[in-house]
């Protein structure tokens, strides 16, 4: 997010910003559970691999059964899905919000002056524009953070994975409510 945000933010309204902005848009508007579902039916039921016909990706669970032993390559193979599902949508959020910040620092008197002093171009976005540009990122984070814990228990419930938000929904649908209650207080 912080490489498409300063990326965006140094080609302003060119055809690489006007993409980004586009993609950022449809990735905050796209529900997870939603974006996880049309990810499994490309990647599992619609994708399959040419050498063995077999789905591209799985659709669920940490490891696959006919796998012995820990197999990094089929764990990674595991993460893929999930991951993109509860990263897509931050990723489109923080990098608009880091263009943002960005602009707003680009005319900033310290800027001027850093540039008046002959200091490359680099040194100076990197240096000076964004330090204080990831300011309000960084805050944002902190604020998300129990947001974005949140929106795990979709991905997990949804990919079959075993963690807190999933133990957090089947503990929901028991009505086991000391579970229920610790997880909320870990959160």
């Amino acid at each position: 997010a912080i490489a498409i945000g300063i990326i965006s933010s140094i080609r302003q309204y060119s055809k690489c910003d006007i993409t980004v902005t586009t993609l950022s848009f449809a990735g905050q508007a796209i529900p997870e559970f939603f974006l996880g579902l049309v990810l499994i039916l490309v990647f599992y039921a619609w994708l399959k691999n040419p050498l063995t016909g077999e789905p591209l990706l799985p659709s669920g669970g940490m490891v696959s059964l006919n796998i012995s032993g820990l197999a990094l390559w089929d764990r990674i193979k595991h993460l893929i899905l999930p991951v993109t599902t509860g990263a897509l949508g931050w990723i489109a959020w923080y990098s608009r919000f880091l263009r943002s910040s960005m602009l707003e620092v680009a005319n900033k008197d310290y800027l001027r002056t850093a540039r008046a002093k002959g200091l490359p171009n680099w040194m100076v976005l990197y240096k000076h524009a964004l330090r204080n540009a990831l300011i309000p990122l960084i805050t944002m984070l902190a604020i998300d953070l129990p947001t974005i814990f949140g929106g795990a228990v979709f991905v997990e419930t949804l990919f079959s994975w075993p963690g807190m938000g999933r133990l957090y929904f089947t503990a929901a649908l028991d009505r086991d409510n000391p579970v229920l209650l610790a997880i909320l207080i870990m959160g």
